[in-house]
């Protein structure tokens, strides 16, 4: 049938026997072998999905390059692609076509490859290209902005057709003195920049970087620490309902009781608990901290809203949101109607139909949800309205300014209007000074919250404010 065979023989010279006479020969197929053997040999240099080099024939390569760039004097350039929003293709048109997306720009930057030039893939949606005899940094820009290109081209991938998007890192080095391993990971570093400011784009590597980078780790496992060690503390702004001047609830907002530096900020800390996914048992414990608070101050001197707790993107696409706070309400027995919860407008738009099944099961418990710093995203109230959404709460930076800047009062002018005609209630955040209070409570906010109004506040003061709350 035309396939070719591998075959084993070995020849025994039995001539001096007389019974036999002769030389006999033991034929036997080994082809299966032997593709087990090439099968082993390749899945030892290669990826098995996209069949480029994997991580240890990269280095080799480097380690190469680098001896051959002492000897010319040129560069050799690394650079660490990673594939923009690639998580979206696998949460929406799934793993097999993100499969075929990866083999797809694996191809690509195959056929990109100049003589000499290795692709590797490390796992995941990661790609590495080893470019030697380059002659200046900006020849490895210009080449990561060729990638960029070509990888950018449509593709099709269950019937939806997308352009995929890069962020990519460089460096280069023109002698061993750089370790392969350090090349890699000064490229990583910077490609983590490049996504940290916007994705679809490349950096060069700076040492600065390094140094950002430790720092994050740091910070990271600082967090992890923190968390086990019970270092975060909740605080309480009040929230104001400006037709009767009297207190409304308050927004929960986490605070780190940092052991050297003090109180910290959740926004030196939350991005790192983002990275490191601590932001979903982080979320957890602040939810069901809020609510049992919520709950002990309601047992006290019941108020109109409870508490008001911020949500991120990754509480959501966990799929276990509706169950925790189910929980959470059941256990400390307060009233779903005095719990809301907070998100921002881009989780609507960059996640309409996980969000939308989400929200519904949240709006379902009876609790409230608000659309948090509204104004500063992409969507209008409109859009909003498509989601089972009861506040909108207008940014502090429209706020800010209210008194002289014409435009400001008339965006938030324009919001209240809308929201109203919808059925929305109206928060204005960052509320400084008493003519601020006026000009919203004029224009029709139904709440309003700022360091005016009060500041963060441990649960305890909270408490006390509660019970003797009056006017304003």
């Amino acid at each position: 049938d035309g396939t070719y065979h591998w075959i084993e023989a070995v020849a025994n010279n039995l001539l001096d026997d007389p019974a036999i006479g002769g030389i006999v020969v033991n034929v036997r197929d080994v082809t299966e072998r032997k593709r087990a053997d090439e099968q082993l040999a390749r899945q030892a240099t290669t990826d098995s999905l996209t069949g480029l080099a994997n991580r240890t024939v990269l280095l080799d390569h480097i380690a190469s390059a680098l001896a051959r760039s002492e000897r010319t004097a040129r560069l050799t350039a690394v650079l660490f692609l990673d594939i923009d929003h690639f998580k979206l293709v696998n949460d929406s048109l799934g793993h097999a076509a993100g499969d075929d997306l990866l083999i797809t720009v694996a191809a690509r930057l195959h056929d990109f490859l100049r003589k000499g030039d290795t692709a590797a893939r490390l796992g995941g949606d990661e790609f590495v290209l080893c470019c030697e005899g380059l002659l200046s940094y900006d020849e490895a820009v210009d080449l990561a902005d060729r990638v960029a290109e070509i990888v950018g081209d449509p593709v099709a991938l269950d019937g939806e057709e997308i352009s995929p998007t890069v962020s990519i890192g460089i460096t280069c080095a023109c002698d061993e003195s750089r370790k392969p391993e350090e090349l890699l990971r000064d490229a990583d570093v910077a490609m983590y920049r490049a996504k940290e400011r916007g994705r679809a784009r490349s950096e060069v590597f700076l040492p600065s970087m390094r140094v950002r980078a430790r720092a994050r780790l740091e910070q990271q496992l600082d967090v992890r620490r923190a968390l086990t060690a019970g270092q975060f503390r909740m605080n309480y702004q009040p929230v104001v309902c400006l037709s009767s001047n009297r207190l409304a609830g308050a927004e929960a907002l986490i605070r780190w009781a940092h052991p050297r530096r003090g109180l910290v900020l959740p926004g030196e800390f939350i991005p790192a608990a983002e990275e490191t996914g601590l932001i979903e048992p982080l979320g957890t414990w602040v939810l069901g901290q809020s609510i049992a608070e919520a709950a002990a101050w309601n047992r006290e001197s019941p108020c109109e809203h409870g508490v008001s707790v911020n949500l991120s993107a990754r509480q959501f696409a966990s799929g276990q949101l509706p169950h925790v706070i189910a929980t959470a309400l059941e256990v400390n027995e307060l009233e779903p109607r005095r719990l809301c919860l907070e998100i921002t407008e881009n989780l609507l738009v960059e996640e309409p139909e996980e969000v939308t099944s989400v929200l519904t099961a949240l709006a379902d418990l009876g609790v409230a949800i608000a659309i948090d710093d509204f104004g500063t995203g992409y969507s209008s109230l409109a859009y909003i309205k498509r989601f089972p959404v009861d506040v909108v709460k207008i940014d502090q930076s429209f706020v800010r300014g209210i008194e002289t800047e014409g435009e400001n009062r008339a965006i938030v002018e324009a919001v209240v209007g809308l929201a109203s005609n919808l059925g929305l209630h109206v928060v204005a955040e960052g509320v400084e000074t008493a003519e601020q209070l006026r000009i919203v409570r004029d224009l029709g906010c139904d709440f309003a919250q700022g360091f005016y109004i009060g500041e963060p506040m441990p649960p305890e003061a909270f408490g006390d404010l509660i019970a003797g709350s009056g006017t304003r």
